[in-house]
């Protein structure tokens, strides 16, 4: 369970952490995460995580934003510091191949 400082009870579970960065990609044009490990140390959280990116977008712009969008989230909506955020590519979506 993560949990966040301060006093109350609050606590948030690692799936639920996933979920949530996953869904904070969604306005990432051209990128859809798919797995997405999340583990708690002393430091912040260790998000892993898996995408897939469209055809012809540069796939290094296209990971940075989903990472911001990942950070973001967890940093400022959950308090949670991200201390390392890995993604990796796993494959190309070709919307011209879907049609």
């Amino acid at each position: 369970m993560l949990g966040a400082p301060g006093p109350g009870g609050t606590e948030v579970g690692e799936s639920a952490v996933a979920a949530m960065l996953r869904a904070s990609v969604e306005p990432v044009p051209g990128v859809v995460v798919g797995r997405c490990r999340v583990e708690q140390t002393r430091e912040g959280l260790t998000v892993r995580a898996t995408a897939r990116v469209t055809v012809g977008l540069p796939i290094p712009d296209a990971a940075d934003a989903a990472r911001r969008a990942m950070r973001s989230l967890a940093e400022q909506r959950l308090g949670l510091p991200v201390v390392r955020l890995d993604i990796e590519v796993v494959d190309l979506e070709d919307p011209a191949r879907d049609r």
